[in-house]
């Protein structure tokens, strides 16, 4: 009798452990050395830091293209992307990149401003969009973007990029 008394309360002892482990909210926090900040991952989302680098990281990926980055930007933008957007991202990349080759131009993003949404996940990024034609400019347009994410599982995914407004600043 006392053996089964013994491993009932460890058997109990154990699931209470369990739970109580499976119910705590895991908190991973990064402080990268070029940045001075932290940047915190948990199990229920991410900090306003965090979003706002993965966004500067999506929008120079998708907008500082070149002939000899196309396929790069394309794979990096896609591996980020969640399942249920995945069609629509890569049909609007290929559609851009198929731009791009036909009228045989670079172009370069700089950012100048940005709106976080940390409840919805989403952040508009405003700044100039410069297309060349080998080293030489061609326009300038201010553009402002619309970038959504999901947060599943502890990952930060992809699930919509869209131009807000477009505004062309200087044609040569």
């Amino acid at each position: 009798n006392f053996l089964l008394y013994a491993t009932t309360a460890l058997l109990l002892s154990i699931i209470i452990m369990a739970t109580t482990l499976l119910r705590q909210e895991r908190v991973t926090v990064v402080v990268p050395g070029y940045t001075g900040s932290e940047f915190t991952i948990s199990s229920k989302g991410v900090s306003r830091e965090y979003l706002e680098l993965v966004s500067r990281d999506v929008i120079s990926t998708i907008l500082n293209i070149t002939p000899y980055n196309y396929d790069f930007c394309r794979e990096k933008i896609l591996k980020m992307t969640t399942p249920e957007s995945y069609g629509k991202v890569k049909y609007d990349i290929e559609q851009m990149i198929s731009d791009l080759k036909t009228r045989q131009i670079s172009l370069r993003y700089t950012p100048i401003s940005m709106e976080l949404d940390e409840k919805k996940l989403e952040v508009d990024i405003g700044g100039y969009l410069t297309t060349y034609v080998g080293v030489k400019q061609t326009e300038n347009i201010f553009g402002k973007y619309r970038i959504g994410f999901e947060y599943r599982g502890g990952i930060l995914m992809l699930a919509e990029v869209r131009e807000i407004t477009k505004e062309l600043v200087d044609k040569k």
